[in-house]
């Protein structure tokens, strides 16, 4: 697998990346191999490590495996005139300490509180001044993530509204500075369509998730849809540099004919849809060391990347079944996988997709992997949640609403009901 540097599209097609990492898996050569109770560990030539869990299975019912998630703080009120009467919550990010920010599209402004739920101060109100950005006028209801928060460590929050700008800040609301929104252009006939501030890394780097389209013409009707990570080094002056960037899916899009529609206003307008697209295939998350996981969403089979796109470790649960080659139709891929996350402690929390007869108030199941990749189990969360943060020691924040649309922002902590916690364990290779 290879990556391009400079912030220009690279790498080959993600049928290549995988069908490669399949053909490694079937022919280990180990050169090491170490069973260590039900995980067994094989390090191939070339020093890549294939962690196997063959024999555990995923729990079909809570508290199966002994871990449980205890709730410890539900932040936000019916009524009142208080900082925590909360309104349309859009997003949230957890700092190392524990303080938590809320951004409210309802109130247009970021509500911080720290680890206890003390209101401390609000911050980055609507407007275009230092410290302010635009808010988006209908919140998470209209279009999901357009409006994002994201913590890096030391001490700087992201602020993103889509297509518009990013705004840095540190935890005080203090103006660090504002990125303009711009449609980078990659070779040509192909434009970067979306973007978002998806994850950071405790080592200086920030990673963007672009979406690119190959559609030079609005003759052709089919055309390809690349997703790209770029991971993008930022300054002591807090300036986004290029930085590298891995190609890890290609989706094919058709798009309807032109129709005409009112625009309200007595005018007219010719839109073009996509009626077919290629089902998303890949999952993928940052580590806090700046180390990438990838996973085709169809088999429990996730592998640790460079940005350059080298594998270094792959995590197996089961058998996985070989994942398609290529881009596949959505009713031909059955997905078991919804998202990855990373917690600091290197664990890889695996979120199921929803099932056919699964609760349908219940909350997201996690498949849980330590750092060492041995699978310890699952854990199934009481509520749904909105915009989960994996944090230290098992604690997860997420945004839950009642039946009258209020919402609240809950802390719950795994624990295991044995004793066990979220630590970084000794990895034996």
């Amino acid at each position: 697998m290879s990556g391009r540097r400079g912030g220009s599209a690279g790498g080959g097609t993600l049928g290549l990346i995988f069908s490669t990492l399949l053909f490694a898996l079937s022919h280990p050569s180990p050169t090491l191999g170490l069973v260590l109770q039900d995980t067994r560990v094989d390090i191939l030539h070339g020093g890549r490590i294939v962690v196997s869990n063959p024999a555990a299975t995923r729990s079909r019912n809570e508290g199966e495996d002994g871990w449980r998630f205890v709730e410890e703080l539900r932040l936000g009120r019916f009524q009142g005139r208080g900082p925590d009467v909360l309104g349309d919550v859009g997003h949230i990010a957890v700092d190392e300490q524990g303080r938590i920010y809320v951004l409210d599209i309802g109130s247009q402004e970021v509500r911080v509180f720290d680890r206890d739920g003390r209101h401390l101060r609000n911050m980055v109100r609507a407007g275009e001044g230092p410290g302010e950005i635009n808010y988006h006028p209908y919140g998470r209801d209209i279009r999901a993530d357009y409006m994002r928060l994201l913590w890096q460590p030391p001490n700087r929050l992201w602020v993103e509204a889509g297509q518009q700008a990013t705004l840095t800040v540190d935890s005080l609301g203090n103006h660090l500075r504002r990125t303009r929104w711009s449609f980078p252009y990659f070779p040509e006939g192909q434009l970067a369509t979306s973007s978002r501030v998806a994850a950071a890394d405790t080592v200086g780097s920030i990673y963007e998730q672009l979406m690119v389209e190959d559609w030079p013409d609005h003759s052709i009707r089919e055309f390809p849809r690349m997703t790209y990570i770029v991971r993008r080094p930022v300054t002591a002056g807090h300036e986004l540099l290029a930085g590298d960037t891995l190609l890890i899916e290609t989706r094919r899009i058709e798009m309807g004919l032109p129709k005409v529609e009112s625009t309200g206003d007595g005018g007219q307008i010719a839109i073009e849809r996509p009626v077919r697209a290629d089902a998303r295939q890949i999952a993928w998350a940052a580590g806090p060391g700046g180390e990438l996981w990838l996973a085709n969403r169809a088999a429990y089979r996730l592998h640790q990347v460079t940005i350059e796109g080298d594998t270094i470790r792959t995590v197996e649960l089961g058998t996985p079944r070989p994942p398609a080659a290529g881009p596949v139709d959505a009713s031909e891929y059955e997905p078991v996988i919804a998202e990855l996350g990373v917690s600091p402690e290197g664990w890889i929390w695996v979120r199921r997709e929803r099932e056919d007869g699964d609760d349908e108030g219940g909350g997201p199941v996690w498949d849980l992997f330590d750092n060492c990749g041995a699978y310890r189990g699952a854990a199934f969360a009481p509520f749904p949640l909105a915009s989960p943060h994996i944090g230290w020691r098992g604690e997860v924040h997420g945004v839950v609403s009642d039946p009258f649309g209020v919402d609240y922002v809950l802390r719950l902590r795994l624990e295991g009901v044995g004793g066990s916690t979220v630590v970084a364990e000794t990895c034996p290779y």
